[in-house]
């Protein structure tokens, strides 16, 4: 077992009675990317859902307002997939009634 000390290349595993969890956080995963002084170097990353769980997990009272708002928006979202025209009201709250692309984001 490795571990898991940054620099390892395998990654760490762990156990939970008798199943070993190779990678108990699949939203977030290395990269090789540049740095300024051009090297490559292994970077943690994570897609838009990884981010948003890693922020969920802030135990501080600095981050609620931010997940207050992130519970407000996803909740808002799944009314606008249960009802569409919600969607639809929301775009033209925000872009008019114009065709053309608002280039505001809808958040």
């Amino acid at each position: 077992m490795r571990s898991g000390v940054k620099g390892d290349s395998m990654e760490p595993e762990f156990r939970d009675g008798d199943i070993i969890i190779v990678n108990p956080f699949p939203f977030w995963e290395q990269l090789k990317m540049q740095a300024e002084d051009g090297k490559l170097r292994e970077t943690d990353c994570a897609n838009t859902e990884g981010m948003f769980r890693i922020i969920q997990s802030i135990p501080s009272p600095k981050a609620e307002p931010f997940k207050r708002w992130l519970a407000k928006v996803g909740y808002e979202r799944v009314q606008e997939i249960e009802n569409p025209e919600l969607a639809t009201k929301r775009t033209r709250m925000l872009c008019g009634d114009s065709l053309a692309p608002c280039g505001r984001g809808l958040g």
